[in-house]
């Protein structure tokens, strides 16, 4: 009995400690800006628009997918762990997953394939 206590127990503070530590929506948007403003870069760097038609893409490239990003995102938070899904159509896709302080999201690679995706869809 005491070692079903204490198991317990155990259990009971690390789930504390999970929940505690479950990220908020602002650690979701950071960690989702920070890979599509990289993905942001790396296409207006590898377009060659030169050092001002690059700045203003960069610019709109990032004011437009942060836009996007923080007025579709919505987080279900489970206490342990909190989900980050877009809505886009008319379907919800999961795009982060929080767990323990860290948020964990798709990378430049996904995006590209994602982007590869909608233009196959656009022009069927």
């Amino acid at each position: 009995m005491k070692k079903l206590l204490f198991t317990l127990l155990v259990l009971a503070i690390i789930a504390g400690g999970m929940a505690m530590t479950c990220p908020t929506r602002q650690q979701h948007l950071e960690a989702i800006n920070t890979v599509t403003d990289e993905w942001v870069n790396d296409k207006v760097n590898s377009n060659g628009l030169g050092l001002l038609g690059g700045q203003v893409a960069k610019l709109l490239g990032h004011t437009g997918t942060n836009f996007l990003i923080e007025n579709n995102l919505t987080i279900d938070n489970y206490i342990l762990f909190s989900v980050g899904k877009l809505n886009f159509d008319n379907k919800e896709h999961v795009v982060s997953v929080g767990l323990c302080n860290k948020v964990i999201t798709f990378d430049k690679e996904d995006i590209d394939k994602a982007m590869a995706e909608m233009q196959d869809d656009l022009f069927k």
